[in-house]
């Protein structure tokens, strides 16, 4: 028997070792510590892009209304990066998001904006059901 550090429960030496971290532990810290850099340089690098193209939905139909009430939304958090011709499902699973936003960011503006647009939420779901009806 041995007693946790962390809760002070007498627990099998068994036990004890699989519970050791109870999900909070020094392991789970360390995760999260590699995950947080990682998730910065991806919310960076994607940013990059979205500036790239413009910061806006370019649907003519996009009818969200900002904070300085212009139409069109600019919060980088509903953005997508919509591809043109379709395709892009496949693409971002071959490549991987964090690369496939890397080669993004290399290419032209105008390379960028001939085959991708950028659209909100909304626009980009409506492209998508007008596009499958």
């Amino acid at each position: 028997m041995k007693i946790c550090s962390k809760c002070g429960i007498k627990k099998s030496i068994r036990e004890y070792h699989r519970n050791r971290n109870h999900g909070d532990g020094y392991r789970s810290e360390r995760k999260l510590h590699r995950r947080i850099p990682e998730r910065n340089r991806h919310t960076e690098i994607r940013t990059a892009v979205v500036s790239k193209m413009g910061t806006k939905c370019v649907s003519m139909n996009c009818r969200w209304l900002n904070l300085d009430g212009t139409l069109g939304c600019k919060d980088l958090r509903l953005l997508h990066i919509d591809h043109k011709f379709g395709g892009g499902g496949r693409q971002r699973k071959i490549m991987g998001a964090s690369n496939y936003y890397r080669w993004l960011l290399s290419l032209s503006k105008k390379e960028l904006l001939e085959k991708f647009q950028l659209l909100c939420v909304s626009c980009n779901w409506l492209k998508r059901l007008e596009e499958s009806a």
